[in-house]
């Protein structure tokens, strides 16, 4: 697909002629007319972005319009306000934009708030109300359309524009009911009714009218019934604007909308699909990669087999990205903050980094650090892993410095700041976005997917942490995390090495059940754990598996298990599990591997209450995770018989 539908919003918002800006629940611009980012103060349109949509308004302004923000994306019902702005008044209109358009999944992800000036029809308004000698040249000056509806829906008077909106004769102009499209006659009875009941205040609404062809004339109308004499007859003034024009665009964000969450929906599919399949041949590489390093003793074939070694832990680091953005996707990653040393934490992230940014020629610089934060310190690894990461690919030369700044409020700042070569300023915005990447001859080619500064951006977003971004191209970039200082707990030291303080020698010698329908994993499994003095018993699919319990030839419940997520069919490791758990009568511990990345998989496996490893997993992390498996380390959820 070759349209890029974000692109194809932004521009249909960059030409429209009112105020209107896309926000998400926090009020933060997706998407801006040109009106409403010269109103923020923005530069251009692509500057609005991520900008507060209510910032600089006063505060009797913006309290009454963030809580109709609340109210449209917690009821899913637009809602128009009014207010009075310096000499004028404004009419703000509130429009949920739904998350999509499945059966069921109409909850709005985004609100559409359009700004119109309405001080001349409020004028016009009070106008007819005060002086009745003024209304005969107001009514027919005005350019929106006008009419007096008597109580029984006909028209009494209309103005000049509103019979050329219309195609009515302004002798005879008819009643309200036939100029109005049928589908929309309901909507016209109400308002009769509602007008006529003794309804004070004034109503608005959007209604659809026909022309003197036929077509559809979209309008919002605003209708009152102003005082009048006792005796006369009563009547309402109604005030018909043209919006046809701004519901074609509505429909083509809303269209544009649906495409791009196709299009993203399609992806993602994909994605998952190539991650799996990648990830099933990777694990079988990686053992027989461990399994040759093992046996061979000649050092000339130990550095190829190192070579291969790298290379595949180079293809594992793209796939383990694809599957950051789908365990964000799938709300797998779960923000759990507590007061942590910064010094460890960065100083583990500088010696990974090291080797390859002196296999670069670039000097990275560490400033030691003894502050701490309040945050989740396996976010905040994510996320400087991938600061680091990327300025590492971007810098041809010169020096990287980590470090950490005291900021106001008793927070802190991690900076990472190199000399590459810098971010145009058109682009700044956009390098946070899925697969965007800055156009760089100096860049590294075939490495990276564009999705670092995209996972920063959601992983920050979940730590409630900004990230700010300033660049000059040639001369380097900053990028900074803020984070709020600790909160008086006691400072968590400890640094996970992922062995959970288990010795790997506990993974010597088990007794191991392993289920993959993979042939090559299978193999590769067997002679690696075999290679720890295990003894195996391998299946490759539940039938199997049913067949040998069934035989008699278990002669005692094994140390652990090991299975595999999706095996053939709809079957799935948990039921293998479940299947070998209730043959022994035991709750013997058990880990699921898995190659999948779709969001609702991940979901899946993660309910079972196992502990989950995504392939290719290195032989190294599996001895650990079956040392502690059998520990009672890993073990999520009582097994429970039945």
């Amino acid at each position: 697909m070759t349209l890029d539908h974000r692109a194809a919003l932004r521009a249909l918002l960059a030409h429209a002629d009112n105020d209107i800006v896309l926000v998400d629940p926090a009020g933060q611009v997706l998407a801006a007319s040109g009106r409403a980012a010269e109103r923020l103060g923005a530069r251009s349109v692509e500057a609005a972005v991520g900008r507060d949509a209510l910032a600089g308004l006063a505060p009797r302004l913006a309290g009454p319009r963030r809580a109709a923000l609340h109210r449209v994306l917690a009821c899913g019902v637009a809602e128009t306000l009014e207010d009075h702005l310096g000499d004028g008044w404004w009419t703000v209109r509130f429009t949920p934009v739904p998350a999509g358009t499945e059966a069921g999944n109409v909850a709005p992800v985004a609100v559409l708030v359009s700004a119109r000036d309405i001080s001349r029809e409020r004028a016009l308004a009070l106008a007819l109300a005060d002086s009745e000698e003024r209304f005969d040249s107001t009514f027919d000056a005005a350019g929106h359309g006008m009419a007096l509806l008597g109580s029984d829906g006909r028209f009494v008077r209309i103005n000049p524009a509103l019979s050329a909106l219309l195609g009515l004769d302004p002798g005879a102009p008819g009643d309200l009911a036939a100029a109005v499209f049928p589908g929309d006659l309901k909507v016209a009875r109400d308002l009769l009714h509602r007008l006529f009941a003794g309804q004070a205040y004034p109503l608005s609404l959007r209604m659809r009218f026909l022309d003197a062809t036929g077509a559809v004339v979209w309008t919002d109308v605003g209708a009152t019934v102003p005082r009048h004499r006792p005796g006369e007859p009563v009547c309402a003034v109604l005030q018909i604007r043209d919006v046809t024009q701004e519901h074609r665009v509505d429909e083509r964000l809303r269209a544009a909308k649906d495409e791009a969450e196709r299009a993203s929906r399609a992806k993602t599919r994909f994605l998952a699909a190539a991650s799996h399949d990648l990830r099933q041949p990777l694990q079988a590489l990686a053992m027989f990669i461990a399994v040759l390093a093992g046996r061979e003793t000649d050092s000339r074939n130990r550095a190829l087999i190192e070579r291969i070694e790298k290379t595949t832990e180079a293809l594992t680091g793209l796939l383990n990205t694809l599957l950051d953005i789908s365990r964000l996707d799938a709300g797998l990653m779960r923000c759990e903050p507590r007061d942590v040393p910064l010094g460890p934490l960065l100083a583990r992230l500088v010696e990974e980094v090291q080797p390859l940014a002196a296999g670069r020629g670039l000097e990275m610089r560490w400033v030691p650090t003894r502050l701490a934060a309040h945050a989740d310190p396996a976010l905040v690894e994510i996320i400087v892993r991938n600061l680091l990461g990327n300025a590492v690919r971007y810098t041809p030369q010169g020096r990287i410095v980590l470090g950490v700044r005291r900021r106001a409020g008793g927070r802190v700042e991690i900076q990472v700041v190199d000399t590459g070569t810098g971010i145009p300023a058109d682009q700044q915005a956009l390098v946070f976005e899925d697969f965007h990447q800055v156009e760089n001859p100096a860049r590294e080619k075939g490495e990276g997917l564009g999705l670092g500064l995209a996972i920063v951006k959601r992983v920050s977003a979940l730590l409630g942490a900004p990230v700010t971004l300033v660049s000059h191209p040639g001369r380097g970039t900053r990028v900074g995390l803020t984070l709020p200082g600790p909160q008086g707990g006691r400072p968590d030291t400890a640094i996970d090495d992922g062995l959970g303080g288990i010795d790997p020698a506990g993974a010597q010698g088990l007794s191991v059940m392993v289920i993959d329908d993979d042939p090559a994993i299978l193999d590769g499994l067997t002679l690696v754990l075999e290679g720890w003095d295990c003894d195996v018993l391998a299946f490759e699919d539940i039938r199997g598996l049913r067949e040998g319990l069934a035989s008699g030839g278990l002669l005692a419940p094994p140390d652990v298990i090991i299975a595999d997520y999706r095996l053939d069919g709809a079957e799935t490791g948990v039921e293998a599990v479940a299947l070998i758990r209730e043959a022994v009568g035991e709750p013997v511990p058990a880990v699921l591997l898995t190659g999948d990345t779709a969001p609702q998989r991940l979901r899946e496996a993660d309910a079972s209450g196992l502990p989950v490893l995504h392939k290719p997993v290195k032989p190294d992390a599996l001895r650990a995770v079956l040392a502690d498996l059998v520990a009672g380390g890993l073990t999520l959820t009582d097994w429970r018989a039945g």
